[in-house]
């Protein structure tokens, strides 16, 4: 992220932040291809000739539950990163992101 750099972090938060973005990385990826055999699965209720809504109902759970988990996994992963500045770093942070926000409202206003 172009703010952490700002941010002026110790060698010890970089790769305390590098390590989490891994970690999360594999589960994104893990998440993918869960998702793209969920969708296959759905593809072929679809297309076959005779319709399932059981199968159809328990697919559709299945994609559900894998969206809750990445959606938890995410803020998991955004927490511990939130956790890696200083206090004072962290205010830093939060008042470069009002000022990107300031100025994609106004240039939205426009």
């Amino acid at each position: 992220m172009h703010m952490m750099k700002k941010l002026d972090l110790t060698n010890a938060q970089r790769d305390a932040i590098k390590a989490i973005k891994e970690t999360q990385h594999g589960k994104k990826e893990q998440h993918r291809s869960e998702m793209k055999s969920i969708t296959e699965q759905m593809k072929k209720q679809v297309t076959s000739d005779q319709l399932d809504l059981s199968e159809v109902r328990k697919i559709a759970h299945q994609k559900a539950l894998l969206v809750e988990n990445m959606t938890v996994s995410m803020a998991q992963t955004m927490h511990r990163i939130h956790q890696q500045p200083t206090p004072e770093q962290r205010v830093k942070l939060e008042r470069m992101k009002d000022k990107i926000h300031k100025k994609m409202q106004e240039k939205h206003q426009h």
